[in-house]
């Protein structure tokens, strides 16, 4: 086991910058298939050229893998069992217009399930609190099932269109993408592709909502969405 607690790290690697505030912790490694991280830290701040840029103000990671050589993707094939929690969080994309903030984040992870503990976020004019369960983790990543989802959601402010920009088409197949966007010159026919891939049941209170140009007050229900259908 190796310990540490240090007031300064800094790695630069080709385009990617990795600085980590008063990062301590320890590290097992018992054989070269098995490991333990256990990290406590301040500020960390990640940066990969100009296509990602990620900064949080504290950051408490507990995670443990064992290597599965049977295994063709990576995540499977180290099978991470994982608790992350991250406060003030700001995650930037290339070519996504808004940041995704996240002024409070606790998930617990592993290849069958994601637990959202508590998911708070920001992003563009959305402020939206999220927990619940995902599952089916390890079907998704095979391509043999659904990615499964019982989630809760509350928003004081939720602006569809900034999220839809982002989500529209996820999973859908090439000859549907391809005719969104021959479609999409005309704004008014251009549909909006639901995501396919996925089984989710959301339950939702919001204050107000844009949809369009339209503004929705007090809403509150159950949304479903299951592979490329929306069910309102």
């Amino acid at each position: 086991a190796t310990s540490y607690d240090i007031s300064n790290f800094n790695l630069d690697l080709d385009t990617v910058n990795v600085n980590l505030n008063n990062p301590k912790g320890k590290f097992v490694m018992s054989d070269e298939d098995h490991f333990i991280i256990d990290y406590q830290g301040n500020t960390a701040r990640l940066k990969s050229g100009q296509t990602i840029s990620f900064i949080t103000d504290n950051l408490s990671l507990n995670a443990k893998a064992a290597y599965k050589d049977n295994e063709d993707n990576s995540i499977l094939q180290w099978s991470p069992v994982v608790n992350l929690k991250m406060t003030n969080a700001d995650l930037g994309v290339k070519n996504i217009d808004h940041h995704l903030l996240s002024p409070q984040l606790d998930i617990d992870f592993n290849t069958k399930k994601c637990e959202l503990k508590k998911v708070n976020a920001k992003f563009g004019e959305s402020d939206v609190a999220l927990n619940g369960t995902i599952t089916g983790i390890e079907d998704f990543i095979k391509e043999t099932g659904l990615l499964k989802g019982n989630l809760n959601l509350t928003a004081n402010y939720l602006n569809l269109n900034e999220i839809l920009d982002v989500i529209d088409g996820l999973g859908a197949p090439d000859s549907l993408t391809e005719q969104a966007e021959s479609m999409e010159k005309n704004k008014e026919d251009a549909p909006f592709i639901v995501p396919f891939g996925v089984d989710m049941s959301m339950k939702t209170t919001i204050k107000r909502a844009l949809v369009e140009d339209v503004e929705f007050r007090n809403i509150a229900g159950q949304v479903y969405v299951k592979d490329g259908v929306l069910v309102l």
